[in-house]
């Protein structure tokens, strides 16, 4: 798959609550992840979205059936891909 299929963005998460590490422990359930990490501007300020890309675009497709939508922490996660969420 071309990597629009495969790059998710992740919405309303709590960095304080969920750390990076979580972020790949839950994402990885899905399929092999080729990174997942928090959106941060120049000065390392956290942009309230994470980036998740997956080796197969099957697995980003399992993680948004899987995962938006859930809830986390008493917030909704939303979880969609990345070239729809610009």
């Amino acid at each position: 798959g071309t990597m629009a299929q495969r790059k998710l963005k992740v919405k309303n998460i709590d960095p304080r609550v969920v750390t990076a590490a979580d972020l790949q422990k839950l994402f990885s359930k899905c399929g092999l992840l080729i990174s997942a990490r928090f959106d941060t501007n120049e000065f390392a300020q956290f942009l309230g979205t994470a980036t998740v890309i997956y080796a197969k675009a099957s697995a980003a497709a399992r993680a948004v059936k899987d995962y938006n939508m859930a809830q986390i922490d008493k917030r909704t996660m939303r979880v969609e891909y990345a070239a729809a969420a610009q």
